[in-house]
């Protein structure tokens, strides 16, 4: 029976080898693309979606040129509203300035904000910004960072600090040495800037100039101390007679034997600054 059988069944060598190489295929998709029939599909399926975009692709670059020429557009807009406002500005903050300059000893003084284009928009606008100055008249004004000395540093960055704290409500100003290069008349205008901008911020001045030191309201004195072989910094609130004593020693006078000259001036300085 089972050879009668057999005769009966049809047997074709090439349906197996199609077998055998379809189940050879499917094992090494497995290997690559998933671990079941299931996820290969679902694999391909993603492929195909990928392929149908890449084959779009010209549509799609159209699409996001229009969209890049309309935020292009949106962006110049803003950045040039951006610049207008910035010259508007400007021209506050030059007159503010000037002014405060001119209290600084300053009369001759211009002060400049450029703006110079750039060829990119980039995330602070469309425009580089400096100051120019001349301190002479008849002179071109060039850029601040080039021309100005020492003590017109000191002033300009008084009367800039002094514009934007008042414009951004800051708290406290720290000076170090802004008497820098300057002495005189000029320093005693300095410091009579700093007094009146004191009533609107806290003013912390590190000096060693004795007409801004009578001006303060608190004055401190910091030493340095060799302590066993460490420095140690002192920091001490000095009363009328300690004031006296320290302005008397920043005017040359002598630690141990104080020169009438320089008592007699520190003492002047205080009954000015009525401290």
């Amino acid at each position: 029976e089972i050879s009668l059988e057999i005769e009966r069944l049809d047997f074709y060598p090439m349906t197996l080898d199609t077998v055998e190489d379809r189940l050879a295929l499917i094992q090494k998709l497995k290997k690559k693309y998933g671990s079941s029939i299931e996820e290969i599909l679902a694999y391909g399926d993603r492929i195909k979606d990928e392929l149908a975009e890449l084959e779009n692709n010209e549509l799609r670059v159209e699409l996001m040129e229009e969209e890049l020429s309309i935020i292009t557009s949106k962006l110049v807009g803003e950045s040039d509203n951006l610049t207008e406002e910035r010259k508007k500005t400007a021209l506050i903050l030059e007159k503010d300035i000037t002014k405060e300059l001119v209290d600084l000893e300053m009369p001759g003084i211009i002060f400049n904000v450029v703006f110079t284009k750039q060829k990119n928009i980039t995330g602070i606008g469309n425009e580089r910004i400096e100051f120019f100055i001349t301190t002479n008249p008849g002179e071109p004004a060039r850029p601040m960072s080039r021309v100005a000395s020492g003590g017109e540093t000191s002033r300009i960055m008084l009367a800039v600090k002094t514009i934007l704290a008042e414009l951004e409500g800051i708290p406290t100003l720290i000076f170090d040495e802004i008497e820098t290069g300057i002495g005189g008349q000029t320093i005693w205008s300095l410091g009579q800037k700093l007094y009146q901008l004191s009533s609107k911020m806290q003013i912390i001045s590190v000096t060693h100039s004795s007409p801004l030191a009578s001006l303060a309201k608190n004055h401190l004195l910091i030493a340095k101390r060799n302590i066993k072989g460490r420095t140690s910094a002192e920091v001490e609130t000095l009363d009328f007679e300690g004031r006296l004593r320290e302005l008397t020693r920043m005017l040359g006078g002598s630690e141990s034997e104080e020169s009438q000259a320089a008592l007699e001036h520190a003492k002047a300085l205080l009954k000015k600054t009525n401290n």
